[in-house]
């Protein structure tokens, strides 16, 4: 099964679709049978230290933390807006022996505070958000969060399949409209882009990686000092 993206009007119909049984179930299912990509694996070793506090937003039923736990990292939590989310991710973590911090909150308002974490990673995330204010204001509260040259690291997808909401394409393309209005964002809120590379470059998938989820491009930036 695809990983399930949907474009959502409001908040509310997003935390509805996610609260699902079964689309919580499907996410609990792939911190199993997909776990940590290649590409994230290699990218997050990388860019951070194992020692870096790193926060996973929007982490579904903690497939990326639990995949980073287990590459030896020892200070990261997740949040998801959804409880149903959160509960099948501290369950997992406590079954799988690998416990660790999980918390319902939304990316518009971020419960941390200033400069706490040294790396926020936000993958098939950031697009989901129902609009450009609200993408903007979770800009915004991702950099707050970061430590001075902290990294924001996420993904965007560029599956030509997905609902023109969120289809979004690489930084060189200076035609795409929803692509600048990001790098201004990024910008205002003093995050400067660093790196963006598709996927499929960074490494060559499994078949469950790609059946769960189509090219995406990784995107790194670095909160200015």
């Amino acid at each position: 099964m695809a990983n399930l993206i949907e474009a959502f009007k409001n908040k509310t119909e997003l935390k509805a679709y996610y609260s699902q049984p079964s689309v919580v179930q499907h996410y609990a299912d792939a911190v199993i049978t997909v776990g940590l990509w290649l590409s994230e694996a290699k990218i997050c070793n990388r860019i951070f230290s194992k020692e870096a506090t790193l926060l996973d937003i929007g982490t579904g039923a903690g497939r990326v933390p639990i995949g980073l736990h287990e590459q030896g990292y020892s200070n990261i939590m997740g949040i998801d807006c959804c409880k149903p989310m959160v509960e099948a991710a501290r369950d997992l973590s406590k079954r799988l022996d690998c416990a660790m911090p999980f918390q319902t909150a939304d990316a518009t308002a971020l419960p941390f505070g200033r400069d706490v974490f040294d790396g926020i990673i936000c993958n098939d995330v950031l697009m989901e958000i129902p609009s450009w204010e609200e993408r903007e204001t979770a800009i915004f509260e991702i950099a707050q969060a970061l430590k001075p040259e902290g990294l924001f690291l996420w993904t965007i997808p560029l599956d030509k399949n997905l609902p023109k909401d969120l289809s979004y394409r690489s930084a060189q393309d200076s035609k795409d409209s929803d692509n600048q209005y990001l790098l201004k964002a990024l910008k205002a809120a003093k995050l400067e882009v660093e790196v963006d590379v598709a996927r499929s470059l960074l490494a060559s998938e499994p078949p469950e990686v790609e059946a769960f989820a189509g090219e995406c491009q990784f995107w790194i930036a670095k909160k200015l000092a």
